[in-house]
């Protein structure tokens, strides 16, 4: 009789944790602690750069009744999928895309820590059909237009 040495290789199923960019980890905790620190603040950098700053704080005109006057407004041009996709990210929010683009989008943070705090999108294209049937009900005919493409941050 002889023996004889032999490999045996075992596959086994883990659990694998991926972040945003792909990178894999082996905790929950540690994949949001790295989404946190190093995802995150990319995702702001890109979203800063699609803001219009000068409308920080207007209110939009809604129906959905969760505008709050605490909170914190931010408006965006949003040129593509793409762009809405940085907001998506840069809030953590899934907010329905648009269907028309550009388009212009606040956020409401519930709180005074924008990219941090709850979050909610009101689209233009959305608030403007919100407006016009609101004087459509009392009677009166509005129509809302866009004056010209070179308005300062549009």
């Amino acid at each position: 009789m002889k023996t004889k040495i032999k490999k045996k290789f075992i596959e086994e199923e883990t659990r694998v944790y991926v972040a945003e960019d792909g990178t894999e980890f082996e905790t929950e905790k540690a994949c949001r602690d790295y989404e946190d620190k190093i995802l995150h603040p990319v995702n702001i950098k890109q979203a800063e750069k699609l803001r219009i700053k000068y409308l920080d704080g207007v209110i939009p005109l809604s129906n959905s009744g969760l505008t709050d006057e605490n909170n914190t407004f931010r408006w965006y041009k949003v040129e593509n999928k793409e762009d809405a996709s940085i907001l998506n990210d840069a809030y953590r929010i899934k907010f329905k895309p648009s269907l028309v683009y550009p388009e212009i989008i606040c956020i409401e943070t519930a709180g005074y820590e924008p990219y941090k705090d709850d979050a909610y999108a009101y689209h233009v294209t959305n608030l403007k059909e919100i407006t016009e049937n609101f004087w459509k009900k009392l009677g009166y005919r509005v129509v809302i237009e866009k004056e010209q493409a070179s308005v300062t941050g549009f």
